[in-house]
């Protein structure tokens, strides 16, 4: 990637913190360091006076002065992006600086390089892609377990981020047990739980604190990683949750558990278009059938519902002709057995989209988000 120098001026209150900073910098290729301070009157001046791209400060939560300056700095370079560098995990903290106008809020940490790198690419692309279809939300859903419905959504939303520039938010839908937070080696600070606990006053600055970055352009909002925590989250809150996440981004993604609870049906219930993901066995086309027609039943036009097969060219597998045959409805994608590329990705911590791009089923994957692409504009 071609990406052009970005100034940056920035703010440390410690030795450590300096040290620390500095070090990002001096990693980071395309960043160009105006200055490193201590002193705040001679922060806001060089602010001010040289209007960089970024600012990054080393962010104290109970520092009352940083507080106000930064209140001030939003006022005076409002056009200037802040990135918080940070050890506090705290929600609430992570939420006040937030609304302090702050972009990125880094946790100081074995992962700081590759997250502070990622802010400043971001620093570099417009606020808006003029390719940017309106805001959809596309659900991903197994008509049993087993059939591969989270790699399916993780990785379609790492090609829509990725390889066709568009914001894209994943949300993981299986509150019970998601594990789209393990599949993107992440160990999240914020997740589902935290939207009931701030349901109150939950608007989209705070909606966006709760996710996660898990590349330029993509987020996860992670399932709760206390499983008790589950049981406060209701249709109410799925519902102004999935509302808020629309309002900034392209593409909103939802990996649905096929439990069918209330949550679920809500989730299902907003997607402007649901993929039914099955497997072409015997077994698979029952469960496809029983899926398909819950979906006529809550009255489903017939273009909202679309058909993926995973594994189809497995070992036993029924053909194509078969399957669509029996279940009377055409398949939008058939995606190949690649049991190896799944695996090193789930090993790596990255999709396989990221982890081989070259293989068979990275390639069909990459046609059927092109396919997703202009049926969600239908």
């Amino acid at each position: 990637m071609n990406t052009p120098a970005i100034n940056i001026l920035a703010l440390v209150l410690s030795k450590e913190g300096g040290e620390r900073i500095k070090t990002l910098v001096s990693t980071c290729q395309f960043v160009n360091l105006q200055g490193l301070e201590s002193s705040f009157k001679d922060f806001e001046q060089k602010a001010v006076k040289f209007r960089p791209q970024a600012l990054i400060v080393e962010y104290q939560p109970d520092n009352k002065d940083l507080i106000d300056l930064l209140e001030t700095l939003r006022k005076s370079v409002p056009s200037t992006a802040v990135i918080a560098l940070s050890s506090s995990k705290e929600p609430n903290h992570i939420i006040q600086a937030l609304r302090l106008g702050i972009r990125d809020y880094l946790l100081d940490g074995q992962d700081t390089h590759r997250a502070f790198q990622n802010a400043v690419l971001k620093l570099g692309m417009p606020a808006e892609s003029s390719n940017n279809p309106d805001s959809g939300i596309i659900g991903v859903l197994g008509t049993k377990g087993g059939v591969g419905t989270s790699h399916l959504a993780a990785n379609l939303s790492w090609a829509w981020s990725q390889m066709f520039d568009l914001q894209v938010v994943l949300a993981d839908m299986n509150l019970y047990g998601g594990n789209q937070a393990f599949l993107f080696d992440i160990e999240p600070t914020r997740d589902w739980a935290h939207v009931p606990k701030y349901f109150d006053r939950l608007d989209t600055v705070l909606m966006e604190s709760l996710l996660i970055d898990v590349a330029p352009g993509f987020r996860l909002l992670a399932a709760p990683q206390n499983p008790v925590e589950t049981e406060t989250i209701s249709p109410k809150h799925v519902s102004t949750t999935l509302e808020l996440l629309t309002a900034n981004n392209a593409v909103l993604v939802l990996d649905i558990n096929n439990g069918l609870d209330e949550t679920t049906l809500t989730a299902m219930d907003w997607t402007k278009k649901l993929l039914l993901v099955f497997e072409p066995t015997l077994m698979g086309l029952k469960a496809t059938e029983r899926m398909l027609l819950l979906c006529r039943r809550l009255g489903y036009e017939k273009d909202k519902v679309l058909l993926v097969c995973n594994r189809s060219d497995a070992k036993m597998s029924l053909k194509q002709r078969e399957v669509e045959s029996a279940l009377n409805t055409p398949v939008l994608a058939w995606l190949p057995n690649d049991h190896l590329s799944i695996t090193e990705a789930d090993n790596s911590g990255r999709p396989v989209l990221a982890s081989n791009p070259r293989s068979k089923w990275s390639k069909t994957l990459i046609q059927l988000a092109s396919k997703m692409l202009k049926e969600k504009d239908k």
